[in-house]
């Protein structure tokens, strides 16, 4: 992506650029062979047999030893939980439809679904907000994609010492007053200096980027394994969908310049609210069946994730940690 726009320039033709840009795609279809199938959900669709072998593969994989004892255990932990409810059970809470029939579960997909395609529209807007700031917009592409690494390092160690709630809440009210304050900034400041000009977009595009990353996080952990992939395809599609608004979002800074910039503050801060009538995810035992999605974070309150876990749920957790069969 930084080099993107100059591989356009050096091309010269666009039917060439798209034919050669698409080219790096096709190491994706190397994921099937590279990457193993979720444990988690070949048990829930009651493959055991599979899953000990993926877990193999990745014991084998990160060099760790594992004693068959362990995955014996494994095995009958397995065998415990399928026998505990019935197979026709099991078999309706791995359809999609079904996780629409639970009140809590069904209210907190349509949570995720509104958060990830709110954000994917403010993402692809903001990526194409390179008009009007005094620079070449190739050069904005490059400084753009410049954001992304550091912005993921920055996503991953906020969620990991603040967790996922935190760090999503955050970013989205944080990018959502700098890009406001961006626009307001470029509609009263006429000759505005372009050094502070270009930090403010970067500083937003850093933030949207940490945004959208913590946004696909906090969606795939609070999600079912047994329906995960399902809906979280949805919402890939509804955010692909809605983002041919941007274009039109844009073209409103023609009538008043910080008409897009007040938009996407809005928007961050409404997805900002959403994702605060969601439960906190970080160090707690995710739902793999729609009953455990039902009860995660029952009883947990708006602003529950900002008080510092006690001692007895820390113990509660450190006893769960041990039922793992790889250690972290």
């Amino acid at each position: 992506m930084i080099s993107a726009s100059w591989q356009a320039v050096w091309v010269g033709e666009w039917r060439t650029f798209m034919a050669w840009s698409a080219v790096p795609l096709l190491l994706v279809t190397l994921f099937y062979f590279l990457v193993q199938e979720s444990a988690q959900w070949l048990v829930t669709r009651h493959d055991i047999d599979g899953a000990l072998l993926r877990l193999r593969r990745v014991a084998h994989f990160n060099r760790r030893e594992v004693s068959e004892e362990d995955f014996e255990q494994f095995r009958v932990h397995c065998k415990g939980q399928e026998s505990a409810s019935s197979h026709h059970s099991m078999q309706r809470q791995s359809k999609l439809m079904d996780a629409l029939k639970t009140p809590r579960l069904r209210l907190r997909m349509i949570n995720v679904l509104l958060v990830f395609t709110i954000i994917t529209l403010c993402y692809n807007t903001v990526s194409r907000n390179v008009e009007g700031l005094g620079l070449s917009p190739f050069i904005m592409f490059t400084l753009f994609a410049l954001t992304l690494p550091p912005s993921g390092l920055f996503q991953a160690q906020a969620q990991k010492s603040m967790g996922r709630k935190f760090t999503a809440v955050s970013s989205m009210v944080a990018t959502g007053l700098m890009t406001a304050a961006c626009g307001i900034l470029l509609t009263f400041w006429k000759q505005p200096s372009p050094v502070l000009l270009v930090a403010l977009i970067l500083t937003s595009r850093f933030g949207i980027s940490v945004c959208t990353g913590a946004t696909m996080q906090i969606s795939a952990e609070l999600v079912p394994t047994c329906v995960r992939s399902g809906i979280l395809a949805v919402a890939h599609v509804s955010g692909a969908a809605f983002s041919f608004v941007s274009p039109f979002i844009l073209h409103l800074d023609t009538y008043f310049r910080a008409a897009s910039s007040i938009i996407i503050c809005l928007l961050l801060f409404a997805s900002a609210w959403i994702c605060l009538l969601m439960p906190e995810t970080r160090n707690k035992k995710l739902p793999m069946s729609l009953a455990e999605g039902e009860q995660f974070g029952k009883g947990e309150r708006m602003f529950d994730f900002l008080r510092r876990p006690k001692k007895e749920d820390e113990a509660d957790l450190s006893a769960e940690t041990h039922q793992k069969l790889v250690p972290e």
